[in-house]
């Protein structure tokens, strides 16, 4: 606990410090700027990896499936 501390993070019971800064990183990417606007304009953005992996000129190969 002590080196929770020292860091200035918020204590909470039980918490180890690996959680504590997952959850306070957690906490800063759901409350940003950035990441509303993705939520925003999700209904109407693509991404560009989409358009051309996802195509109808074929099967994909047998390789791809592989993994």
């Amino acid at each position: 606990m002590q080196t929770k501390i020292l860091l200035g993070a918020d204590v909470r019971q039980g918490e180890s410090l690996i959680e504590n800064v997952v959850n306070e990183a957690m906490h800063d990417i759901l409350e940003s700027c950035d990441f509303d606007k993705l939520l925003d304009d999700c209904a109407t953005s693509r991404a560009g990896l989409y358009m051309k992996a996802v195509n109808d000129e074929g099967e994909p190969a047998a390789e791809d499936l592989a993994g």
